[in-house]
């Protein structure tokens, strides 16, 4: 087994929450219809954000997506 080392990137932008929210209910019927698996699946895990599991030969991926704000600043 050999560890994966997490990659974080902007994957799109919208205009609107409302508009990031759908594109992530889009991906998650699609990546659940075609990678359909006993260990695999997607969680919302609140409005803005949802994780997907998807199985490709032996390695589960985790993916998650998440809506953020157009603009964060780093608390000081």
């Amino acid at each position: 087994m050999s560890a994966r080392i997490p990659l974080n990137r902007v994957h799109a932008t919208y205009a609107s929450a409302d508009e990031c929210i759908k594109a992530i209910d889009v991906k998650r019927q699609k990546t659940t219809a075609a990678r359909a698996t006993p260990d695999g699946g997607s969680y919302r895990l609140g409005p803005t954000s949802a994780i997907l599991m998807m199985r490709y030969g032996s390695t589960t991926n985790i993916v998650t997506y998440t809506c953020l704000p157009d603009s964060t600043y780093p608390p000081f």
